[in-house]
């Protein structure tokens, strides 16, 4: 895979530069993508899934919808130690794929740590909440199996790591999961800098520099994004 980054420096007209309607990140992001919103929650507090075959997708559970959060349930006595000590739960969804290629899943949260598998073979690990993580895998036409194991145990080393846990401990996949095949290339990151002339007599102009970033799944070749700054 290549990558690289184009810059594009453009004038426009101030008056010209309205700001966009509001809307939530959940519509923003590339085309193509299939929200994978209705999965299947096990949990899993004595942590023996992994020696069960769970990564084959091998358990029952209740149906949950995305974003889901398991409850740390309740928050004081003794109940609420154990808690506050984590746990370990299974999520399990099937999508169809239009076509053989590759294909990009994306996670928006989860904590603590997240552990995908498709078709019972170990995609990657992500640690963290908040922080949106990706995997991409070759895919044959037809159903797919995502299974992914989320574990949120032992919050002081979360602390250590940089994730610190207050008064409670939650885990779960906490933010929305899409797929989509990639192309021979694909655009990400798109970034938009401003910067506005000091007020004059003549017209206020603002210089736009707008950033991509490139990637070629193909053969060597010369790729020119194109794009038009609207509004």
């Amino acid at each position: 895979m290549t990558s690289l980054l184009v810059a594009l420096a453009l004038a426009l007209p101030a008056a010209a530069a309205k700001a966009p309607p509001l809307q939530s990140v959940v519509f923003e992001g590339p085309g193509g993508r299939l929200p994978l919103t209705e999965w299947t929650l096990a949990r899993d507090p004595q942590n023996v899934g992994l020696q069960r075959g769970y990564a084959n997708a091998g358990f029952s559970g209740v149906a949950v919808s995305l974003p889901n959060v398991v409850n740390p349930l309740p928050y004081s006595g003794p109940a609420g130690s154990r808690n506050y000590r984590g746990s370990v739960a299974w999520y399990r969804t099937t999508f169809q794929a239009a076509s053989g290629g590759l294909y990009q899943l994306a996670f928006a949260s989860a904590n603590y740590e997240a552990t995908v598998f498709v078709d019972g073979q170990r995609l990657g690990a992500h640690k963290g909440s908040y922080l949106p993580f990706v995997f991409d895998r070759q895919l044959s036409a037809g159903a797919h199996t995502v299974v992914v194991r989320v574990d949120w145990r032992n919050p002081g080393r979360q602390s250590k790591e940089g994730f610190h846990r207050t008064w409670f401990n939650w885990g779960g996949l906490n933010g929305e999961v899409d797929v989509r095949e990639l192309g021979a290339s694909d655009l990400e990151d798109p970034s938009i800098q401003t910067t506005l002339t000091p007020d004059s007599s003549v017209a206020t102009e603002a210089a736009v520099k707008v950033s991509v970033a490139v990637h070629n799944f193909a053969g060597a070749r010369s790729i020119t994004p194109q794009g038009t700054l609207s509004r």
